[in-house]
């Protein structure tokens, strides 16, 4: 059975969580304690020499990195492929926001969340100013239109939902970004919809 390296608080490994439920694949989970540096163990830099997660095992085929994952699921397990769409024009436009999520999105918006949460050292107020732009993007890409890549939820949008639905643990409200609000209830009505991680303790 497919089986998913996970973290409970990352959002990253939640894309991969979300992804799974909206497909309604069957797997396994294993959590990986990046507290107790399980992620450093021999046996799992064996699984994924770049000690991140997610991880996805399935059946002996191993694949890192959260859009890589998002990729593979849709690919595999969606015959239809509106999650992946099989045509040139809309994996483009799907590959330009998977690209967006782990760059602006990653290194802004989670940055910030991660500084807000004591995770990471860093200025939170700079962090902050460094991350209301990923929104405003965000929200204005979504004015007037229902999903990031098309005419219907993609894993473009898998891909960038975690972060964004998760900015209060930044500081930052969606009080300014009302198309992002509406875009997020929309993902939360999905089929198959797997709540976001609970705001997590902070770190000493």
């Amino acid at each position: 059975m497919l089986k998913l390296y996970d973290m409970q608080r990352s959002g990253n490994a939640y894309k991969a969580r979300l992804m799974l439920g909206l497909l309604g694949v069957e797997h396994t989970k294993h959590t990986v304690d990046l507290a107790k540096k399980e992620q450093m163990e021999p046996w799992y830099l064996a699984i994924n020499p770049l000690h991140t997660v997610p991880a996805l095992d399935d059946d002996g085929a191993i694949i890192r990195d959260s859009g890589a994952v998002l990729v593979y699921l849709a690919a595999k397990y969606d015959a239809s492929r509106r999650w992946y769409p099989a045509d040139g024009l809309g994996m483009a436009r799907v590959q330009q926001w998977l690209a967006y999520s782990n760059n602006e999105i990653l290194n802004k918006l989670a940055a910030a969340r991660a500084i807000a949460l004591g995770l990471r050292p860093g200025n939170l107020a700079e962090a902050q100013d460094n991350a209301r732009p990923v929104l405003a993007f965000i929200d204005q890409s979504l004015t007037g239109r229902d999903w990031l890549a098309g005419g219907h939820p993609t894993i473009a949008d898998v891909a960038c939902y975690p972060y964004s639905a998760l900015s209060s643990q930044a500081g930052i409200t969606h009080d300014a970004y009302p198309a992002i609000t509406a875009w997020c209830r929309r993902i939360e009505g999905l089929k198959g919809y797997v709540p976001l991680p609970p705001r997590p303790a902070a770190q000493a």
